[in-house]
């Protein structure tokens, strides 16, 4: 699952450059059902002035829109950085079976007070659909590709990762 998980972080990260580069957050993500990605997404709020345009809720909608039947809970999103609430309660409320995730917030960057991903996930678990969260590869990459997208430094529309199992 490792080469699987990364080959699939290179992709929403390829979102995530494509969204930067044209002045979004550099933020993506993918929808994968039967070990292929099957939807895609990077964060168009700026760009198309939708604030809940994040990467999750793009790829999200493409995946309902372009495989209507196909369950959702057989379905993992992977995200170059963790959710904001909207975008996990969206993976939650879509009945989404995994969540995988790239970079993290640091402790001490809370935008969303105590939130964190796990938490929201563990309530709704107790009456509510189950979501696996996992932290995946490229980590201190994806951090960084946000944190240079915030700075206002302009970002690469392709990706040069290095080999990460």
């Amino acid at each position: 699952m490792p080469d699987e998980h990364a080959n699939h972080m290179r992709e929403a990260l390829a979102e995530a450059h494509l969204a930067g580069a044209r002045g979004d957050l550099a933020v993506g993500a993918v929808v994968v059902h039967s070990g292929r990605v099957v939807a895609r997404g990077g964060n168009e709020a700026t760009s198309t002035n939708d604030q809940f345009a994040h990467a999750e809720i793009v790829a999200l909608r493409e995946f309902e829109r372009l495989h209507p039947g196909t369950p959702p809970e057989e379905a993992t999103l992977y995200s170059t950085f963790e959710p904001c609430p909207m975008c996990l309660g969206a993976c939650l409320v879509a009945r989404i079976g995994a969540v995988v995730v790239g970079g993290r917030r640091r402790l001490d960057d809370r935008a969303w007070g105590a939130y964190r991903p796990e938490h929201l996930a563990a309530v709704v678990k107790s009456g509510g659909p189950a979501l696996r969260l996992e932290t995946g590869p490229f980590g201190d990459e994806c951090v960084a590709l946000r944190t240079k997208s915030l700075s206002g430094v302009p970002i690469s529309a392709t990706a040069d990762l290095k080999e990460q199992a």
